[in-house]
């Protein structure tokens, strides 16, 4: 049976329109989330998995969750090592095209399996490898490479949109693996029940924001892509959640408030469409949170400017 950590909820929007209670909110939710990650990893160990798979649509939270969980397994006395599948993208002229001539990076043909597969098998023989880094600025591959030495309690955190398509390697089983899988799955509602503010659009507040300030990409730059990545998550990413051995919600109750200056502030630079209206519609009426008030060991602080680890 698939283990939920944060289970699907919703929340009224009525939180998200007074700061009174902001501090216990917060504490609340971090503590939530903190003892979900806990508990898979006392899982891991327990079970003695050496390789975790972590899926999930873009910005779900998949890299800075497999950071934390990789502490947390260091603590209980294993070697965590995370590797990101966009490592093993091809370089950017080998990547097929899709239909409207853009790269469809969201494809798991995007990616160089056969190199993947590869060195699972040195790692998983007990061998040292070295794996790949790939440059985005340049959408090459790097020549630098990620020398690793392997250990008993080694224990590598794949994480990547792909990660538990089945088709990723045949020598992935689940008798060798932790399969997990994160998204946002907390829809806000107003008084009558509607969606006021969709988990789907706390994803996209999220990637405009970490984009502008860590990918050089503005805010129209990113919705213009959004409607591919929403579909390449329905072709590719979608059919395989059922597969995780845990479910997890990375939803904080109280993010719709950070986000609101920074979103509202990138929202007003672009031209007014009609998506951009909506959105800017979304969260105009919330109440605003300083992003000071975010703890340094928050989810959050991947999409939130002066991120010092990015």
């Amino acid at each position: 049976m698939t283990k939920k950590i944060g289970e699907k909820f919703t929340l009224p929007l009525a939180l998200l329109h007074t700061t009174e209670g902001a501090a216990a909110l917060i504490e609340q939710t971090e503590r939530q989330y903190a003892e979900g990650l806990d508990a898979i990893a006392e899982m891991i160990t327990a079970k003695d998995k050496h390789l975790v798979l972590l899926s999930g649509p873009s910005s779900s939270g998949k890299t800075t969750t497999s950071n934390m969980l990789a502490a947390r397994l260091d603590a209980l006395g294993k070697k965590a090592i995370v590797i990101s599948l966009d490592n093993f993208f091809k370089d950017k002229e080998d990547i097929p095209f899709l239909p409207d001539g853009q790269r469809d990076i969201e494809s798991l043909r995007a990616l160089d399996l056969p190199l993947f597969d590869k060195l699972l098998r040195k790692i998983l023989r007990g061998e040292d490898a070295a794996f790949p880094t790939f440059d985005f600025l340049t959408g090459r591959r790097s020549e630098k490479t990620l020398d690793i030495s392997v250990s008993s309690n080694t224990v590598f955190i794949f994480e990547g949109i792909h990660a538990l398509n089945p088709e990723l390697s045949s020598v992935l089983r689940p008798d060798n693996c932790m399969k997990l899988y994160i998204a946002t799955r907390t829809d806000f509602l107003n008084e009558d029940k509607s969606v006021a503010l969709g988990k789907h659009d706390i994803r996209l507040a999220r990637r405009m924001v970490r984009d502008h300030h860590y990918r050089g990409t503005d805010a129209l730059t990113t919705l213009a892509l959004w409607k591919n990545v929403l579909q390449g998550e329905m072709d590719y990413i979608r059919p395989h959640r059922n597969l995780a051995d845990c479910q997890i919600n990375s939803v904080h109750a109280y993010e719709p408030m950070v986000m609101r200056a920074q979103l509202l502030q990138l929202l007003d630079e672009i031209p007014p469409t009609e998506e951009i209206v909506r959105l800017r519609e979304k969260f105009a009426g919330l109440c605003d949170l300083p992003i000071s008030v975010v703890p340094k060991s928050s989810l959050l602080q991947e999409f939130l400017p002066g991120n010092t680890a990015e």
